[in-house]
C-alpha cells in the first residue's frame, strides 16, 4: 500500500510537470507575438498577468507587473476607460467580459477579435485579442487571454482594399462598356489565342458575365459559319474567322470587320477587337463581337436607290431639256417661217390659208409642251386634286365622242368608239381627270398610228369587287409601232420617249404617259398595258367609282369645252365684252380673233380702270368681262372683287373669265374666291374662250 502510495505520487509529480512544461511552451510560442498575456480563473475572476510588453499602454495600467495578480473586471475596465476610443468601448467591454470568456470556455474553441486603442509609446494602435480555453484536471475553468498589436496586418488590409475598391470601380466601368456594348452587338466572344479557347459574355440586366459557354474557338467559329452564313457569304466568313491568321491581320491595326448575309435573310457585320498583346507585340486575346445591320444596310441601298433614281431622274431631265430645246425651236422656226412667208403670200388667198395653217400647227405643239410640263409641275408640288360629281357615264362617253369630232382643234384620230353594258350610269367621279386620262391615251396612240392605221376607245361597266361601286373600264387601242419591253418597264417615267424627237417625226414632251399615271393614281385606278414591236398598243385603265344615290343627279348642263365651235360663234355673235389687258399685242390679237366671231371688244389697260369702266357703264351694256391677273394699279383679283361689291344685280351676276398666263391651281384657286366664273390659262385659244364665254352667256349666275 505503501509502495503503491510513494509510486501514485510520483506518477502525480511527473504529470504536474508535463502539464507544466506544455503551458511554459505555450508561453514561450505566444511571447514572440503578443506583447500582454493573462491567465484568467472565471471562478474567482482573478487573473494573473503572465507577459506585459514594455512601452504598452497595459504597463502603464499595471505599473511593469508581470507577476500580479489582479481583479480582471476591474483592470478590464480602466483599461477600456484610459486607452479605448468611445466608438469601440461598447464591443471590447463585450468581447472580454467574463460572460464572453465564459462562453469561450464552454465552446472548446479559440477566439479572436479586434479593437483599436489609442497610441501607445511605441506607436501601436491596432490589436486582436485571442482567447484560449485551458483544459485541467481540476473544475476550476480557465482561459488563456492574449494581445498583439496588428498594425502592420490592417494597413495591408487597408492597401488591399484601395486595391479591392480600384478593381470594383474597373469592373462596374468595365460592365457599363459592356451594356453599352451589347446594345450594339448581340454575341460577344472573349478568345484567348494562344490556348485557342473561347468564353461567351452575355448580358443580364445592368451587369455582364460569362455564360458559361467556352470550348474550342476556332471549332466553334466553323460551326457558326456553316450553321447560320448565307452560301454565298460562308467562304469570306470563314476565312475571315480563322484564327490562325488573325494576329497578323491584326499586326498594325487595332480591329477589323466583315458584313455578311444569314440565311434568314438579314444582314449581320461581325468585328475582331484587339484585347491583349504580349511583350514582344504579338496578340494573344482579342474580342469578337457580332451585330445585326439590317436597318443599317437597308437605309444605305434605299439611298443608293433614291441616289441612283434622281442621278437617272437628271440624266432624264437633262436629256429631256435637250429635246424640249430642239421641240420648241422646230415649231418656233416654223411659226417664224411660215409668218414671213404669209406676208408674201397675201396676196394669194390659197398660199396664204396654207401659211397660216402651219403656223397654227406650230402653236399648237408649243401650247402641248407647255400645258404638259405645267402639268408636271402641278403634279410634283402636290397641287392637282379631284372634284368627284355625279356624272352620267353615257354623257360623259358622248362628250368624248364630239371632242373627237371637233376637225383641227385636236390631233385625235378615233375609228371606233364603243360603249356598252352600262347597268349603273350615274357614277361618282371627276369628269375632267377621266377626260385627261382618256383624251391623253387616244392623242398617244393617234401619235403613233399610222393615218391607214386604227385607233379604237372602248369602255364599258365590270364587276366591283368594292361594295355600293361600278367598276368603269376603258381600253383604247391602236395599230401603231408598238413599244418594246425595255421601253415598258419606264414608260411611266417622266421625260421617257421610245422614240427620240430629234431623230423622230413625231413630237411630244414625253410627258403624257407619266401625268396619266398619275392622274390614274390619285384616282384610285389602275393602268395596264399590252404592246408588241410592230404590233401595237393596247392600254387598259379601270376604276372603282361610288354609285350615286337616287337623291344625287347629273348636272343637266354641258361643259362649256363640249360645245362646237360654230354653235359657240352663234351665242357669242353680237356680245360686247370687256377686256382688261395691259399688253398691247395681247389685246390686238384678242380683240381681233374674237371679233371675227362677231364679239365687241373694249379695253382697260389696268385693273383699276377695268373697274371703273364697268361702274360707269349702264347695267347690261357688257356681257362679259375677260381678266388678266397681273396689271399695273390693280390686279385682276382686286377689279374682279372690285366688280362684285358694286352690289347690283348686274355687278353680281356679269361672268368674269380669268385670261392669265398664271396657270397654277392656287392661280385659278385665288380666281374663282374673288369672285370669277372661269379659269383659261394663256396662250390665248379662241376656241375655247368662245366656248367658255357661250357656256357662261347661258348659264349666267343665279
Amino acid at each position: 500500500m505503501g509502495n503503491a502510495s510513494v509510486n501514485e505520487s510520483e506518477a502525480s509529480g511527473d504529470g504536474l510537470l508535463a502539464s507544466l512544461y506544455r503551458v511554459r511552451r505555450v508561453l514561450e510560442s505566444l511571447t514572440a507575438d503578443f506583447t500582454a498575456v493573462y491567465i484568467i480563473d472565471l471562478d474567482t475572476g482573478m487573473a494573473e498577468v503572465m507577459k506585459v510588453g514594455q512601452d504598452t499602454n497595459a504597463s502603464v495600467l499595471l505599473g511593469g507587473s508581470a507577476t500580479a495578480r489582479v481583479d480582471w473586471a476591474d483592470v478590464a475596465a480602466r483599461y477600456i476607460q484610459s486607452f479605448i476610443p468611445q466608438k469601440e468601448r461598447a464591443a471590447l467591454t463585450s468581447a472580454i467580459s467574463l460572460v464572453s470568456l465564459g462562453a469561450a470556455v464552454a465552446g472548446g474553441e479559440r477566439t479572436t477579435f479586434r479593437y483599436e486603442a489609442f497610441p501607445n509609446k511605441a506607436g501601436h494602435r491596432f490589436f486582436e485579442g485571442q482567447i484560449v480555453p485551458l483544459a485541467g484536471d481540476d473544475a476550476s475553468r480557465r482561459v488563456l487571454l492574449g494581445f498583439r498589436y496588428i498594425d502592420p496586418i490592417v494597413e495591408e488590409e487597408r492597401i488591399r482594399e484601395a486595391r479591392l475598391k480600384v478593381l470594383l470601380q474597373e469592373q462596374r466601368l468595365s460592365n457599363e462598356i459592356l451594356s453599352a456594348i451589347s446594345k450594339i452587338y448581340f454575341m460577344i466572344y472573349h478568345i484567348d489565342l494562344s490556348e485557342d479557347f473561347y468564353e461567351e459574355i452575355s448580358s443580364y440586366g445592368d451587369a455582364h458575365r460569362l455564360t458559361g459557354d467556352a470550348g474550342r474557338a476556332s471549332k466553334k467559329l466553323l460551326e457558326l459559319a456553316e450553321a447560320l452564313v448565307d452560301d454565298d457569304y460562308q467562304e469570306a466568313v470563314i476565312t475571315f474567322f480563322n484564327l490562325q491568321t488573325l494576329p497578323a491581320r491584326l499586326a498594325s491595326c487595332e480591329n477589323i470587320a466583315i458584313e455578311y448575309l444569314i440565311r434568314d435573310g438579314n444582314w449581320h457585320t461581325a468585328r475582331f477587337i484587339a484585347r491583349r498583346r504580349d511583350d514582344a507585340g504579338t496578340l494573344t486575346h482579342v474580342l469578337l463581337v457580332t451585330s445585326s445591320i439590317s436597318d443599317a444596310r437597308r437605309r444605305e441601298e434605299k439611298l443608293t436607290i433614291i441616289a441612283q433614281s434622281e442621278r437617272a431622274a437628271n440624266e432624264a431631265k437633262t436629256d429631256f431639256l435637250s429635246r424640249m430645246a430642239h421641240d420648241i425651236r422646230t415649231p418656233m422656226n416654223a411659226i417664224q417661217g411660215f409668218n414671213e412667208l404669209a406676208k408674201k403670200d397675201a396676196g394669194d388667198p390659197a398660199k396664204l390659208s396654207e401659211d397660216l395653217e402651219r403656223v397654227s400647227e406650230g402653236c399648237k405643239l408649243l401650247t402641248q409642251i407647255v400645258n404638259d410640263v405645267l402639268e408636271i409641275a402641278r403634279i410634283e408640288k402636290g397641287a392637282m386634286d379631284l372634284h368627284a360629281e355625279p356624272t352620267s357615264v353615257r354623257e360623259f362617253f358622248g362628250s368624248l365622242e364630239r371632242l373627237s369630232e371637233l376637225k383641227g382643234e385636236n390631233d385625235i384620230r378615233i375609228t371606233k368608239l364603243d360603249l356598252h353594258d352600262v347597268q349603273h350610269d350615274v357614277l361618282v367621279f371627276d369628269p375632267l381627270r377621266l377626260r385627261q386620262v382618256v383624251m391623253n391615251l387616244l392623242s398617244n396612240a393617234s401619235k403613233y398610228t399610222p393615218l391607214d392605221g386604227r385607233v379604237e376607245l372602248e369602255m364599258f361597266e365590270g364587276a366591283s369587287t368594292r361594295k355600293g361601286c361600278a367598276r368603269l373600264v376603258a381600253k383604247v387601242s391602236d395599230t401603231g409601232r408598238g413599244m418594246s419591253p425595255e421601253f415598258m418597264q419606264r414608260m411611266y417615267n417622266r421625260f421617257e420617249r421610245e422614240h427620240d424627237t430629234r431623230v423622230s417625226a413625231i413630237r411630244g414632251s414625253g410627258l403624257g404617259l407619266s401625268i396619266v399615271k398619275e392622274v390614274v393614281d390619285l384616282m384610285g385606278g389602275t393602268i395596264t398595258c399590252q404592246s408588241e414591236v410592230g404590233e401595237g398598243t393596247r392600254f387598259t385603265v379601270t376604276f372603282d367609282f361610288p354609285i350615286a344615290g337616287p337623291s344625287e343627279t347629273k348636272k343637266p348642263e354641258a361643259p362649256a369645252e363640249e360645245l362646237s365651235l360654230e354653235e359657240a360663234k352663234e351665242v357669242c355673235c353680237g356680245l360686247r365684252v370687256l377686256i382688261a389687258e395691259d399688253n398691247d399685242l395681247n389685246y390686238e390679237l384678242e380683240s381681233t380673233l374674237l371679233g371675227v366671231a362677231g364679239v365687241t371688244c373694249e379695253r382697260a389697260v389696268d385693273g383699276f380702270v377695268a373697274q371703273a369702266m364697268f361702274s360707269a357703264s349702264p347695267d347690261g351694256y357688257y356681257d362679259a368681262i375677260l381678266m388678266d391677273m397681273q396689271m399695273p394699279k390693280m390686279t385682276g383679283i382686286e377689279s374682279a372683287r372690285a366688280v362684285r361689291a358694286v352690289g347690283t344685280n348686274y355687278a353680281r351676276r356679269i361672268p368674269i373669265i380669268a385670261l392669265t398666263a398664271n396657270a397654277f391651281k392656287r392661280d385659278r384657286k385665288a380666281c374663282l374666291e374673288a369672285g370669277m366664273d372661269a379659269h383659261l390659262a394663256k396662250p390665248f385659244n379662241a376656241a375655247i374662250v368662245l366656248r367658255t364665254l357661250a357656256h357662261l352667256a347661258s348659264h349666267p349666275r343665279e
